[in-house]
Formats: structure tokens, C-alpha cells, sequence
């Protein structure tokens, strides 16, 4: 394998691992809003939708969920910059669907 094959065989590898994380995140969260929080959903994710992925896994992970692990915000940091930035605005946009959903419902 090439230099440049490798290269892209370890980025693909970063964005299945990016994805794993982004779904184990939303997962937790989704769980966390609707069953142990104890505040409206709008305020729940409200909450998290302007923090950075890094720190709703971090504080997922500190809240003792297993979904979220310390081996996953290590590959976080790990994660090359641009992977990163793509699945922490997903994450943006998965909660602003969610918020927007919610709204809709109250109408």
C-alpha cells in the first residue's frame, strides 16, 4: 500500500470512529434529557447545544454514562481536526432538529 492509500485508509478509519462516538453521545443524551435530567426536553438540550462535542461527552462520561467512555474522549483529542469539526456541528444540528421537533409540538 502507498504512502497515499494509508492516508486514506486512516482517515476513513477516523470518520467511522468519529461517527461511532458522535452516535454513543447522542444516544446518552437522548437518554439523559428524557429520563434523568428532570428538566423540560427544550431545556435539556438547549443546555447542550452550544457546548462543543467535546465537553457534552466529557460531561456525559462524568455523569456515569455508559454509552460514553473516557477511551472515546480520548480518540476526541486524538481525532484529526477537520473529522472533529464535522461531527461536532452534526451534533449541533442532530439537538437543533430535536429542539425544533419540540417546538413544533407545542404549537
Amino acid at each position: 500500500m502507498s504512502g497515499e492509500e494509508t492516508i486514506i485508509e486512516e482517515r476513513k478509519r477516523w470518520e467511522i470512529v468519529a461517527e461511532e462516538i458522535l452516535e454513543r453521545v447522542c444516544e446518552s443524551l437522548d437518554y439523559y434529557c428524557h429520563r434523568v435530567s428532570g428538566d423540560t426536553l427544550e431545556n435539556c438540550y438547549g443546555a447542550f447545544y452550544d457546548l462543543p462535542l467535546y465537553e457534552v461527552a466529557e460531561l456525559l462520561e462524568d455523569l456515569g454514562f455508559e454509552g460514553v467512555r473516557k477511551k472515546h474522549i480520548e480518540l476526541l483529542r486524538k481525532m484529526p481536526e477537520d473529522i472533529y469539526r464535522k461531527i461536532d456541528g452534526e451534533l449541533s444540528r442532530r439537538i437543533e432538529v430535536v429542539l425544533d421537533n419540540l417546538m413544533r409540538e407545542e404549537e
